[in-house]
């Protein structure tokens, strides 16, 4: 009897630790399917992407390295001169509207004190121009274009005389046909300006009459032959630069003008090109 009794109770025993047993096993199958199942999932979600999943990381670290690429070609807005001075005068001219509008002895200190300040900057400003081109003479205007007196006229001698050599090296290419009428009183005030720039410059002279009338400076023109219809000389006195070879004819004067405005032209038209 006490053996049957001590069977029953060991085999309760065996009972119970089996039922444990079988219970943790069932709970860590439970865990291992749970842990496959999300892993299949996770997978399958993401087999769209091939075997690229694996670069995530790498792709990540490379966003942030060209995000900060990014920021070092675009750093941040530094103020220019312009813009400082640009905020300067708007400054001012707010100072200035203030105190025009509201002339309060505050708001018309702050204008002045503002005011002030620019007119400093600017004799600053000019001091040190001068400075550089005392400093520079390279950048001084006026060592080439002298405003002195007596500068001014060495100035003008010397450009007398490059203007001279100028004027007398084109007469060996280019002359003049004059276009004048003998009852033309403007014509016979202009004769003797065109003779007197020929005499200086050596350039010859074909005066040509259009009504057959003679000059005193011209006394043997010679009569138009249709030249004056084909360039459209349609009052005088005219003044045409002609050069022979070329064919070439510029319009130097219609009407009366000076010696200095016919140099003015010839080396305008002529001389520098």
């Amino acid at each position: 009897m006490m053996n049957l009794h001590s069977y029953i109770l060991k085999y309760n025993m065996y009972n119970k630790l089996y039922t444990r047993v079988i219970l943790i096993l069932i709970i860590i199958l439970n865990t291992i399917r749970s842990e496959v199942l999300f892993a299949e999932e996770s997978f399958y979600k993401r087999r769209a992407e091939g075997w690229h999943w694996y670069e995530e990381r790498k792709i990540q670290k490379d966003k942030k390295e060209d995000e900060q690429k990014k920021k070092d070609l675009h750093p941040p807005k530094v103020i220019t001169p312009t813009q400082i001075l640009k905020l300067y005068r708007q400054e001012l001219e707010r100072k200035l509207q203030l105190a025009m509008l509201f002339p309060t002895l505050e708001n018309v200190k702050n204008y002045q004190e503002l005011q002030k300040d620019l007119m400093g900057r600017s004799q600053l400003f000019s001091e040190r121009w001068m400075q550089s081109i005392y400093l520079n003479p390279h950048l001084d205007f006026t060592s080439k274009y002298p405003i002195n007196q007596i500068g001014r006229h060495t100035y003008i001698d010397e450009e007398k005389k490059v203007k001279s050599a100028k004027l007398k090296a084109l007469s060996n290419t280019y002359g003049f046909f004059f276009f004048f009428k003998g009852d033309c009183p403007y014509c016979h005030t202009f004769a003797p300006i065109v003779k007197r720039f020929a005499a200086r410059y050596d350039w010859t002279v074909k005066a040509i009459s259009l009504d057959g009338g003679k000059l005193k400076e011209y006394p043997k023109p010679l009569l138009d032959n249709g030249i004056a219809e084909r360039l459209t000389i349609t009052q005088v006195p005219a003044l045409i630069a002609v050069n022979p070879k070329t064919q070439e004819m510029l319009p130097i004067s219609y009407g009366l003008t000076s010696e200095d405005e016919m140099e003015t032209r010839i080396l305008t038209l002529i001389g520098k090109s």
